[in-house]
């Protein structure tokens, strides 16, 4: 059993993603969740993303349990995970959607974020991207260019390659 969190910034697909590794992974052998399936509160901060992280990790053991790897689809930071008081004792392993930062731009526009926003989301996805490379195995996918469906058989090749 194993923990994989597919991470990246906002408008990088992963809520797309988690939809067609529902569809395509057995759910006898895997979990598939949104990280902000619960909600996300309006003040979302550190402690909040913290409790949530804490969460999840107490799922994927619960899961383990049954046998079950758990992938956790949403934006996750690396380090959290790690440092968590909460971490089981099972693999983890992170991906990373890789977005050009035009498309980055593109999309949030759509959704009528400001430059400004658009810009700290912008920084974020590098931050997050530093910190998924930091780890053993992990994956980054370059989802500029790609159809969902081809980014998702990426990711299945490589969380069957741990199980």
């Amino acid at each position: 059993m194993a923990i994989f969190f597919i991470t990246g910034t906002s408008g990088s697909g992963k809520s797309t993603i988690k939809e067609l590794l529902q569809s395509k992974f057995c759910k006898e052998s895997y979990v598939v969740y949104d990280f902000d399936e619960n909600g996300v509160p309006a003040n979302a901060d550190a402690s909040w993303r913290q409790k949530t992280t804490d969460y999840w990790l107490k799922k994927a053991y619960e899961n383990s349990l049954e046998s079950k790897s758990t992938i956790i689809c949403g934006v996750s930071v690396p380090l959290e995970i790690m440092n968590s008081v909460n971490k089981p004792d099972l693999p983890i392993y992170f991906g990373f959607l890789k977005i050009d930062d035009d498309v980055i731009i593109s999309r949030l526009k759509q959704r009528s974020w400001n430059d400004q926003l658009i810009q700290d989301n912008i920084n974020w996805a590098h931050y997050l991207e530093a910190e998924v490379n930091k780890h053993k195995d992990h994956l980054i996918i370059d989802c500029s260019a790609i159809t969902p469906e081809e980014i998702t058989k990426q990711i299945i090749v490589w969380i069957e390659s741990y199980n």
